[in-house]
Formats: C-alpha cells, sequence, structure tokens
C-alpha cells in the first residue's frame, strides 16, 4: 500500500537539492573571482621595480625652533581725505550772473569763483553817492554861514541865536552826511559779498549751480577740498591706536604703492559703530591722491604666544581639514 505522504516528501527533498547547488555555484563564483583578483594583483606586483631599484627621495629638514612671541603685519583699511572741506555758497540771497569755475578745477585762496547780479545795488550805491556830495556842498556852505556868523556876533552885529542856528545846521548836515557814507558802506559790504572767493587753495569737487540761478543765503554753489598733502583716516582698534604716538613713521598702500606716512593725531573718542579709534595720518606732499580714494595702513603687532614658523610645504590636510605636519 502506497504511503500518501511520498509526493509531499518528494518536493522537498527536489526543493533541498535546487538550494545546494544555487549555493554551490555562487560559492564557487565567488572563489573564481577572488582567484582571479589575487591572480591579477601579483602579476602587477610582479612588475613593480624592486626596493633595490627606487631612487632614494631627497628630505630637506630644518631644525623646530619655539619663540615665546612673533610679529605679524596686518592691514586696516582706511580712505583719503583732505584737511579741510566745506560747501562754499553766497552770504546772501540773489541771482548767479557768473559761474567761472566747474568740477575738477584747483583754485588758490582768493580766486574770484562766481558773482551775484549785483545792478540794483550798484543804482543804489550810486544814488547814495550823489546824496552824500550834495549834503557835502550844503556842509560846506553850512560852514562857511557859521563862519560869518562867528564874524558878526564878536563884532555885536547879530545874537547868539542866530550863530548857534548856523553852527548847529552844519553839525546836522555832517551827521546826515556820516548816515548817507554809512549806508554806501552797508552797500559795498552787500557787493563785496556777491563774489565768491575760494577761502583757501583748493580743487572743486561739486559744483550745484549754473549762471541765472536763483539761489539763498547759504546755499551751496561748490563743494571744496582743500589742496594740501592728503590725509588718511583710518578706525583701528583702541588698544593698537592708543600705542601709536604723535609723528610715528608708518606705511600706508594706495592702489598698491607704498607710500610714507606719519601719525599726525589720534582721536580721543571711540566711533560706537565699529567700536574703534580714528587715526589721522599725515602723506608726503607729492603723493596724488583724490578724495576718497581707498588705501590700507600695514602695521606690526607682537602676538605673545609661544609657537614655531615652519614652511608652508611642511603642512598637509589632515583629517576634517587640520592642518598638520608632514
Amino acid at each position: 500500500m502506497t504511503d500518501a505522504k511520498t509526493p509531499g516528501r518528494v518536493r522537498r527533498i527536489l526543493r533541498a537539492t535546487g538550494t545546494l547547488l544555487v549555493t554551490t555555484a555562487v560559492a564557487g563564483l565567488a572563489g573564481t573571482l577572488v582567484w582571479t583578483g589575487s591572480t591579477q594583483i601579483a602579476a602587477r606586483a610582479e612588475k613593480l621595480p624592486s626596493d633595490a631599484q627606487v631612487a632614494p627621495v631627497p628630505v630637506v629638514t630644518v631644525p623646530l625652533v619655539e619663540t615665546p612671541a612673533y610679529t605679524v603685519q596686518t592691514r586696516y583699511p582706511g580712505r583719503i581725505e583732505a584737511e579741510r572741506e566745506l560747501d562754499l555758497g553766497f552770504e546772501q540771497g540773489g541771482t548767479v550772473a557768473d559761474v567761472l569755475y566747474d568740477e575738477g578745477d584747483r583754485v588758490a585762496e582768493g580766486t574770484v569763483m562766481a558773482r551775484l547780479d549785483t545792478r540794483a545795488l550798484d543804482a543804489t550805491r550810486a544814488a547814495l553817492g550823489a546824496a552824500r556830495d550834495a549834503l557835502v556842498a550844503q556842509a560846506e556852505l553850512a560852514e562857511l554861514t557859521a563862519d560869518r556868523q562867528r564874524t558878526l556876533l564878536d563884532r555885536d552885529h547879530v545874537s547868539t541865536q542866530r550863530y548857534d542856528e548856523a553852527r548847529l545846521a552844519l553839525a546836522r548836515i555832517n551827521a546826515e552826511i556820516r548816515a548817507t557814507e554809512a549806508e554806501i558802506a552797508g552797500i559795498d559790504v552787500a557787493l563785496d559779498k556777491a563774489v565768491l572767493r575760494a577761502p583757501f587753495d583748493a580743487v572743486i569737487g561739486a559744483r550745484f549751480v549754473d549762471d541765472g540761478t536763483r539761489v539763498s543765503g547759504g546755499q551751496p554753489v561748490f563743494d571744496l577740498f582743500e589742496d594740501t598733502a592728503p590725509l588718511f583716516r583710518v578706525g583701528l582698534p583702541r588698544a593698537l591706536a592708543q600705542g601709536l604716538s604723535e609723528g610715528q613713521a608708518a606705511t600706508v598702500e594706495l592702489d598698491g604703492t607704498a607710500h610714507p606716512a606719519r601719525v599726525l593725531r589720534v582721536r580721543g573718542d571711540v566711533d560706537p559703530a565699529t567700536r574703534t579709534q580714528a587715526v589721522i595720518l599725515a602723506l608726503d606732499s607729492d603723493t596724488d591722491a583724490p578724495e576718497g580714494a581707498l588705501g590700507s595702513l600695514t602695521l606690526a603687532q607682537e602676538i605673545t604666544e609661544r609657537g614655531a614658523w615652519v614652511p608652508a610645504t611642511a603642512l598637509v590636510e589632515g583629517i576634517r581639514g587640520l592642518w598638520t605636519l608632514y
């Protein structure tokens, strides 16, 4: 009698046999790959030159000397500025008749740079001059009259009243002459203020008005920078700024060129925004640098920390970007 469980047992045996065959095939393939790789590595190793055939690599060594401190050169950015800068305008309002210079021009101290229309002032001054001349004539007549009255008084031909009237009339006319001359002087001052002159040797940075412009008193006509040796302003850490002294030599770099400079003054306040202290340096008079040009101040600073100097070639990149000795 046939056992009913025989077909299921056969299937299990077949399944186990298939699994064994696949495992054996995979193991055989892996062994073949390992053997092939080992053979290629051995072949390549046989092709490499022996130790006797490799030339020695020369290595330069230097002694490592530690120091208690070291000096670094630090550059601080700054800008060129003029000793004096101002917006120049007329003290009184009026119509601009002439603007004689333009941006970038150089002017000497006292140079007339612009004028206001003064025709009304000229007419007023002419009228006052004529009135003064008339008063001078009246004063001459009053003086002659007073002299005659004095003579007649001495001879008892006129009363003292008549003489006093002539004398005081002369005094009144002389007072009117002085008042008129004061008005003329005021017109002369206004005429002088209608002419705009350079207060110092300067370079014109900007021109704000043209001929025919109506301006008010104090309105800027020109922006002027003093035409002298330029100054260099730089902000430094307070500790470093306090270590500088007036007249100390320094080096300022402008457009890649080093210029000798000297410390002119150190401001006593600290900038609340940058927390730096402003230092003003004077450059040589032959330094040709425009207002606002950027540059840098190079200063040597001593760092009191132990360390040693090594060539950059002795450093290689280590783990996590750290630099270590090779």
